[in-house]
């Protein structure tokens, strides 16, 4: 349920006709998966919404600010 929450996921209806896609909380802050287990968000109020989620479904973080030129 976590992955689907964080990721999101396709959803389909009346037997696969209709395909949805279903955002999850990383594409509504705009975050990107670097690599498995690894986020990267542009501000710490966005980062607030992932590690409060997180700490919901009681998942170990480990929390690190970076500065990056990367764009997401």
């Amino acid at each position: 349920m976590l992955h689907k929450k964080l990721y999101g996921y396709k959803d389909q209806s009346h037997k696969g006709k209709y395909t949805y896609n279903r955002p999850g909380l990383l594409q509504e802050v705009e975050g990107k998966k670097i690599i498995d287990a690894v986020l990267l968000v542009k501000s710490k109020k966005e980062a607030e919404k992932i590690i409060n989620l997180l700490h919901k479904y009681e998942a170990k973080t480990y929390i690190f600010d970076v500065l990056s030129e990367i764009e997401l």
